[in-house]
């Protein structure tokens, strides 16, 4: 009835956004899918299988004539799972809006920000933590935190039926070096933040914008959602935007991350492929 020229869209996925992206195919209207998440490059057969599913949709759609793809890894999944569909590169549309703020800024307690996207048991559990995983991680990350001096760890969480913050705060081995959020300004809780710790998500796109290093843990390290390193004690100096954790010495990985990048924004070169350069 209105004759529209073009269906612009941040999701194929729904009932709803399924439907319209078929009806402007049947049609002949373009259509645009905005990248919706983040879409890591597969790293073995599970996590394809897993990517591939998440993708349909959200990175890539049989209705969609074009998507914009939002990070060099979304560019590399979107052209590995459906090549024929045109890509065009944007800087965040849906995620990481903020500037990085590169000044440097003396302050007495270091920051760090625990947010995490876990999943019902039935969702997807190769690629994201499970609610039991995410509070088994949670368990063993405040207890690491609790043994270094002028850390503060903020949990940001959404309750779900299977996690409630009454639940966690039972849970855990709680101090005051540690707060539970599910309210405020993620993107300000961020900003203020100086390295960020989840298992898979879009906000270790959005730290990594921000020039501020993130950090994989949880899941039982069964998967790791970006290329990382594990930092070398015997070299402080080779740093990255990416680092791997695991329960083996963790408090000890977490201390010497933070030395290697206390007042140290990532640099351009640390940057490249991950983000899109400014």
């Amino acid at each position: 009835k209105i004759n529209p020229k073009l269906l612009i869209s941040n999701e194929m996925r729904s009932p709803e956004g399924t439907a319209l992206g078929y009806i402007a195919k049947k049609n002949k209207i373009s259509s645009i899918l905005i990248s919706h998440g983040s879409h890591p490059i597969p790293k073995n057969l599970t996590s394809e299988y897993e990517l591939n599913d998440l993708a349909k949709g959200l990175l890539v759609s049989p209705f969609a004539t074009e998507t914009i793809v939002q990070s060099p890894s979304s560019e590399k999944s979107a052209k590995m799972f459906m090549p024929r569909l045109e890509r065009k590169l944007s800087q965040p549309i849906m995620w990481a809006t903020s500037k990085p703020n590169i000044s440097i800024n003396v302050k007495k307690n270091y920051t760090i920000l625990h947010a995490g996207t876990y999943k019902a048991l039935a969702a997807r559990p190769w690629i994201y933590e499970t609610s039991n995983e995410f509070l088994s991680g949670l368990h063993k990350l405040v207890s690491a935190i609790n043994k270094l001096d002028n850390v503060k760890l903020i949990i940001r969480i959404r309750e779900e039926g299977e996690c409630s913050i009454s639940s966690l705060k039972k849970l855990l081995p709680l101090t005051d070096k540690c707060e539970i959020k599910n309210f405020g300004s993620f993107s300000e809780d961020l900003k203020k933040s100086d390295l960020l710790i989840s298992f898979s998500s879009t906000t270790i796109e959005e730290a990594i914008k921000l020039r501020k290093p993130a950090c994989l843990f949880g899941g039982d390290s069964r998967y790791r959602h970006h290329p990382g390193k594990f930092l070398s004690a015997d070299n402080l100096k080779d740093r990255s935007a990416v680092y791997y954790l695991d329960n083996k010495n963790l408090t000890d990985s977490i201390k010497k991350i933070i030395e290697v990048h206390s007042q140290k924004p990532l640099t351009d070169e640390e940057l490249k492929g991950y983000v899109w350069p400014d």
